[in-house]
């Protein structure tokens, strides 16, 4: 599985400059649409919250690759959703996400993703982008595409893969907004243009837009799909400004062990599990240098009194008789913690 990138803070300057000027990207707007990581209460319903409109009730739920982390169903039978995400008339975006879709689907599984025009979730399909996984009974190639009609693709996502997804959306002003599509993932071992099955075409024509249209939501659909058919999306972006092909970089907070974007007692518990045996970050190494220990620890107790948490009464670390202290006891951490994030 090709995951997004996740780099502790005290790493990200290097490998963040390294990756953009190796690929030959200067642009870098990437803001995130949803990770699914926070900000739900209620996560068997997205309805109302963290900016989702979602009349069909899609659901959060446990990726299946990856039990420490979170992916929105788009599953359940004919569900939408969409959330703002403004491309105004005549200017050119780019979005990226990752999509999954599990074994056991029905032959008529039909999901997509989509940046897209239409706000109204009840009436006729809201077209949009319109980059379609069609199941198998769409052929070979499972990816298709409206271009003026619905054509099948050169793509074919097979079940239980994660695979990366850009559009690159050109809102024409004055004409009928187009799109190329990007994947990588599978056996598309590099970023791979999407074509038409015949290979001829690589632009095509965003579904019911007009020539003055600002495209307005990240649209995602279960397309009459069964109940028990499935879609996984995760790490939604947008980016307004232009064509970006890079995959968003996520800049984790010094301390976040397990990378669930926060720092609190389970990534004490981490350090506490690996202190002496540890040699990376996710095992609690905070400073990077290969070894975890006691002054992991004392920078991690920075980090959160930083952060305005609750801290019990936590010595400085210092020795042996500390460890004891620590691991004995271990630390008392008040309710909360600290989250601290930035994006490329």
């Amino acid at each position: 599985m090709r995951t997004r990138s996740r780099l502790p803070r005290s790493i990200s300057v290097v490998l963040c400059g390294a990756f953009f000027f190796a690929a030959g990207f200067a642009h870098a707007g990437w803001q995130e649409i949803d990770d699914w990581q926070n900000g739900f209460g209620d996560e068997s319903n997205i309805d109302g919250q963290n900016g989702w409109d979602s009349p069909g009730g899609h659901a959060i739920v446990v990726d299946p690759t990856n039990a420490a982390n979170k992916v929105l169903d788009a599953g359940g039978g004919n569900t939408n959703s969409v959330k703002p995400a403004l491309l105004a008339d005549g200017d050119i975006g780019s979005v990226y996400y990752r999509m999954y879709v599990p074994s056991g689907n029905e032959a008529n599984a039909d999901f997509e993703l989509d940046l897209t025009s239409v706000t109204n979730l009840t009436g006729s399909s809201p077209g949009g982008t319109e980059f379609r996984y069609h199941g198998d009974g769409a052929g070979p190639n499972n990816i298709e595409v409206h271009d003026e009609s619905f054509l099948s693709t050169n793509i074919n996502f097979a079940d239980d893969t994660w695979y990366d997804v850009w559009y690159v959306v050109d809102n024409h002003l004055g004409d009928f907004p187009t799109y190329e599509a990007y994947v990588q993932g599978g056996a598309f071992t590099t970023q791979t243009l999407v074509s038409h099955s015949s290979g001829s075409d690589t632009e095509f024509i965003v579904r019911h837009a007009s020539q003055t249209d600002d495209l307005v939501n990240i649209y995602v659909r279960g397309n009459g799909s069964a109940a028990n058919d499935h879609a996984y999306y995760d790490d939604i972006f947008f980016d307004p400004a232009g064509m970006n092909l890079t995959v968003p970089v996520v800049i984790l907070p010094n301390g976040d062990f397990n990378g669930d974007e926060e720092v609190n007692r389970a990534d004490y518990d981490i350090w506490r599990m690996n202190v002496f045996t540890g040699s990376t970050h996710a095992e609690g190494d905070f400073d990077l240098n290969g070894v975890v220990d006691l002054d992991d620890f004392g920078k991690l107790k920075e980090v959160i009194d930083l952060g305005g948490a609750v801290v019990g009464n936590i010595p400085e670390p210092g020795g042996v008789t500390l460890f004891a202290i620590a691991v004995g006891l271990g630390w008392l951490v008040g309710q909360g913690g600290v989250r601290s994030r930035s994006r490329n």
